[in-house]
């Protein structure tokens, strides 16, 4: 994937056509939401893991990859909750 400059979108189909469970971080190593991986399709894959090349493609193994991107990480404790009082 690396070295074949792979995009998260190339990796996404080749996930969903072996049946594959796959795993996104950002440069940072931060996990990102499955939900949110159609805003980084585009993204190329810096960096492959749980899969070596040549490995057998076996039914639900899952594999990470890392993407040149950064996704910022939400911190619940800082987060402020606005609330209206009537």
């Amino acid at each position: 994937m690396v070295s074949e400059g792979w995009k998260l979108s190339d990796a996404i189909a080749f996930a969903t056509e072996y049946k594959l469970s796959i795993t996104v971080l950002d440069s940072n190593g931060n996990t990102i939401p499955e939900a949110l991986y159609k805003d980084y399709t585009n993204k190329i894959i810096i960096e492959q893991g749980g899969r070596l090349v040549g490995d057998p493609i076996i039914e639900g193994m899952s594999f990470r990859v890392k993407i040149n991107a950064t996704y910022k990480v939400e911190d619940p404790t800082t987060s402020q909750v606005e609330s209206t009082i009537e």
